[in-house]
């Protein structure tokens, strides 16, 4: 049983959802109360990413229930589910940018910088990513570094007010 546990942990870190549902299914049926086979079938199925076909993205429930523990302040349980779901949907710059900026408020900032830089790969031109970049980089200080994150975004989404805002309050912390 424990090989089968194994094999079905190996199977979910290669997205390989359906085979490793079967696995989980199979040890349940057999042994309904076994607490390792159930957790992992309970984590694996709440990221609902079993039925998602590769390339895809992730569905809008999905999305609205990693934005709601965002809002939260759970950002350690946000990465948790963001671990699986980038496995998923590597190609979502989304997901790249709500992992960086979990990061960040985790204070992993280097880490929080590959989230960032992995989303602006995927789609250079995502201005939010920017805008999250900045912020982050805002709070450590690195005020040139903040400019031209902030620069950045606001030549692809100018409308964006905020962050003219923001732009402004950093140009003058890095002048006083």
């Amino acid at each position: 049983m424990d090989e089968a546990l194994r094999r079905g942990a190996r199977l979910i870190e290669n997205v390989e959802l359906t085979a490793a549902e079967s696995i989980y299914k199979d040890i349940l049926t057999s042994f309904p109360k076994n607490s390792k086979a159930l957790r992992a079938y309970q984590r694996m199925k709440s990221t609902d990413v079993v039925t998602r076909p590769e390339g895809s993205a992730p569905s809008p429930q999905q999305v609205q229930a990693e934005k709601a523990l965002y809002n939260q302040g759970q950002f350690t349980e946000v990465l948790s589910k963001l671990d699986l779901l980038l496995k998923a949907f590597p190609q979502v710059p989304f997901l790249c940018n709500l992992q960086g900026s979990s990061r960040s408020a985790l204070c992993m900032y280097s880490t929080a910088i590959d989230s960032f830089k992995q989303g602006l790969k995927v789609k250079p031109n995502h201005a939010d990513i920017y805008f999250d970049m900045g912020n982050m980089h805002k709070k450590t200080g690195a005020w040139d570094t903040t400019i031209l994150n902030y620069e950045s975004g606001q030549k692809i989404k100018p409308d964006f007010a905020v962050e003219y805002i923001n732009l402004g309050s950093v140009q003058h912390k890095r002048v006083t």
